[in-house]
């Protein structure tokens, strides 16, 4: 039984995630909320426990604005990876992030 604190939504856009100096660009996010996200990976796999960079575009004010989110590897598996957000999201001018996750 999962008991998750906030609204998951189910998306569908392009992130690139930073580990160890290696850039993976080919990635997709499937869902997100506030304290988390659940990433397709494709073949590239990271290790439970890893600490990454998520990097995102958002647009804000009418103009692409890309954002780096520092996150955990909480699970990984065959579909990809389950990341808690290290940074709490609620602190930084993440409107657009915030309006679509709160659509639910």
């Amino acid at each position: 039984m999962e008991h998750r604190q906030n609204i998951r939504r189910e998306v569908d856009f392009k992130v690139a995630l930073r580990y160890r100096g290696r850039i993976f660009s080919d990635c997709r996010a499937r869902n997100i909320s506030l304290g988390g996200m659940l990433i397709d990976t494709g073949s590239n796999r990271l290790p439970k426990n890893a600490l990454i960079e998520i990097e995102l575009s958002l647009d804000i004010n009418r103009q692409a604005e890309r954002r780096r989110i520092l996150a955990s590897v909480v699970h990984a598996n065959d579909d990809g990876i389950g990341v808690m957000f290290i940074e709490d999201l609620q602190l930084y001018p993440f409107p657009d992030l915030d309006g679509l996750i709160q659509a639910a």
